[in-house]
């Protein structure tokens, strides 16, 4: 006699909630099921693995690449500093003074932060052991 509902309303904190969710539940499947862990065992490991344990990793890949891009900067800023603070600049006045391109930027930001919370939260959530991650509505 259970029912689950799952709304289908596109805001970041309820796709945040959502996927925290699942991801938890991949967690729970890897605790649960370990063999899924073993290339013998699994027929399925390589898509298992690129699909679904990856997907836990990709807040430290976006951070390898916010720094590496960091890093660029700083070396294009020490080897062409005006070309670089001039591209920069261009960059940041279209950012701020266009509000449609804005909204785009800062909407994306907004859902990339988001989702890589809820990466996050998962795998805190399968950590800690914490495997009722679903909320009651009547």
């Amino acid at each position: 006699g259970a029912h689950a509902y799952d709304v289908r309303v596109f805001t970041a904190s309820v796709e945040l909630t959502r996927k925290a969710r699942t991801l938890t539940g991949v967690v729970q499947l890897c605790q649960l099921l370990p063999g899924i862990l073993v290339p013998w065992r699994n027929p399925v490991w390589v898509q298992f693995v690129t699909h679904k344990l990856l997907r836990l990793a990709t807040p430290l890949f976006l951070l390898t690449g916010v720094l590496a891009g960091l890093w660029l900067v700083v070396e294009l800023l020490r080897e062409w500093p005006a070309i670089t603070l001039a591209v920069l600049g261009v960059v940041s006045a279209l950012v701020l003074l266009v509000a449609p391109l804005r909204t785009l930027i800062l909407g994306a930001v907004r859902w990339t932060i988001a989702m890589q919370f809820a990466v996050v939260k998962g795998v805190l959530n399968g950590l800690r052991g914490r495997w009722s991650v679903w909320t009651q509505s009547r």
